[in-house]
């Protein structure tokens, strides 16, 4: 720490001292009020002098070597203790030594805990999966079998005293193996104090439990009901209803399992999800492998993962428009409708020709339209019948944007935008076939705008101004694939 910071800490402790008032006040004072108890005697805490005390424990919590291993209940008790001290002695002038000792106490911590992780919703085929920090363990047959033997081999070799070892033994099969066996389980490794360490495992846990949900989607999407999470998080039940024929003459009781199915991780599942991208989304996580378009691509994971759990259409609906926004929203400056970068975005995307691309735009344009009739009208008619194609166009986006995540990790989503506006130049060549498919499909197409004045060409992605609502009525820029196309056509018309 240094001592510009040491210093801050000393004046405000200072300042505590000299402002404390009589336990007395605790009850009529206005919260917030704290209570400490020095010796057989209370004082209260209360206006600036509580301020200065969360204050210290603010700065002692934003220690950069202490952040990750200390939680604020820890720090809050050493801030305690480091008060306690100084009212004690009942003036600061020793306050530096009490701080010294603090410090010098937390910057030696260096005890390592292990947490086991009980989770539910996954059935392991196989011993481990490694999952970045976390490492899934199938603590059934000869596994948990091993497992025992090799702690308990530990427990016995701790150099604490027999009777110690004993107790230790007798704890671990009574009061924690119970938790693991014939169960899933995370395991996290992490220097930190207890309560830091299942705050930072719980949270490595939620942010790996996103990307197994987007493989689940992808895999599954809401074909079947899979639900995973720790102890707790995952809801099992059975629904009941009693259903009476009027006039009462007869009656019936119903019961509906709702309890969701596992995800069974076997060879093959672990094959899929490397062919899914969850590894490569996984080893995001660590900040060191951080990218341009780390941050996005996660970011976009998380809404997949978010439509997968939600059960009302229209939630699950929002959610699944919100990851093509994550990647294809336009800048400040970029002049258009959200409505038609992802219309142009995921046509360019996903479509493999011309007429691929046509239909992708009006079929997301529409879909788009939808999402605003939700947030904006609530209208939710029909959301149910859209959803399955939704979910397919935004089960392939994604998909291709992981499998594409090293071409725009410089860059990131400015990368992409410049990939979708550069489209057209990547089809310079046009074959005579091509081109007359192009007319056709213009010919065929009643591709409407909506009311604002500029947006992009939804056949080449360029800046074109509104002049008419009907597709040959647009300003194209000279470079604008369908001039070009039917430019050939009147050239090669005589062929």
């Amino acid at each position: 720490m240094d001592e510009n910071k040491k210093q801050a800490l000393l004046d405000k402790l200072t300042y505590i001292v000299t402002n404390t008032s009589d336990l007395s006040l605790f009850n009529t004072a206005n919260p917030p009020t704290m209570k400490l108890w020095v010796g057989d005697r209370g004082v209260c805490l209360i206006g600036e002098a509580l301020e200065e005390y969360y204050a210290v424990c603010n700065m002692l919590q934003g220690e950069t070597e202490w952040r990750n291993k200390f939680s604020e209940d820890y720090i809050d008790k050493h801030a305690k203790q480091l008060l306690n001290s100084v009212l004690n002695d009942g003036n600061a002038d020793k306050a530096h030594e009490y701080l010294a000792t603090i410090i010098a106490d937390l910057d030696a911590y260096t005890a390592v805990h292990t947490l086991f992780l009980p989770v539910d919703g996954i059935e392991m085929h196989i011993d481990t999966l490694k999952l970045g920090e976390i490492t899934l363990i199938n603590m059934r047959g000869k596994q948990v079998e091993v497992f025992e033997k090799d702690f308990e081999s530990r427990i016995m070799q701790h150099p604490t005293t027999q009777e110690g070892k004993e107790q230790s033994l007798k704890f671990w099969r009574k009061h924690a193996l119970p938790f693991l066996r014939n169960n899933t389980v995370a395991v996290y490794t992490v220097t930190a104090e207890p309560t830091k360490a299942q705050e930072r495992a719980e949270a490595e846990w939620y942010q790996i439990a996103l990307i197994l949900r987007y493989f689940i989607f992808q895999a599954y999407q809401k074909r079947m009901h899979i639900s995973i999470g720790l102890r707790g998080d995952v809801r099992f039940g059975v629904g009941e209803a009693v259903i009476v024929e009027l006039p009462c003459e007869t009656c019936q009781t119903i019961r509906t399992s709702k309890s969701p199915q596992p995800l069974k991780i076997d060879q093959e599942i672990n094959n899929a999800m490397e062919d899914v991208g969850v590894f490569a989304l996984v080893d995001m996580l660590d900040a060191r492998n951080k990218t341009d378009f780390s941050d996005t691509l996660l970011t976009g994971v998380y809404w997949v993962a978010n439509a997968l759990i939600q059960d009302d259409p229209a939630n699950e609906y929002l959610s699944l428009v919100s990851c093509l926004e994550t990647f294809l929203t336009p800048g400040r400056k970029d002049i258009g409708t959200i409505r038609n970068a992802v219309a142009v975005g995921v046509s360019w995307v996903l479509g493999r020709n011309t007429e691929d691309r046509l239909s992708l735009y009006r079929e997301v344009g529409t879909l788009y339209n939808k999402r605003s009739e939700i947030t904006h009208g609530g209208e939710q008619r029909e959301i149910a019948k859209l959803l399955p194609k939704l979910r397919d166009i935004v089960g392939a986006f994604i998909h291709e944007m992981v499998k594409r995540r090293e071409e725009f990790k410089k860059g990131g989503k400015h990368a992409l935008h410049r990939w979708i506006d550069e489209g057209p130049m990547r089809m310079a060549q046009i074959s005579n076939q091509e081109s007359r498919e192009l007319i056709q499909a213009l010919a065929n197409s009643q591709t409407y705008i909506d009311e604002f004045d500029m947006m992009r060409c939804p056949y080449c992605n360029l800046q074109v101004e509104h002049r008419d609502n009907e597709a040959e009525e647009y300003k194209h820029d000279a470079d604008c694939l369908v001039v070009r196309a039917r430019k050939w056509m009147e050239m090669n018309s005589g062929n």
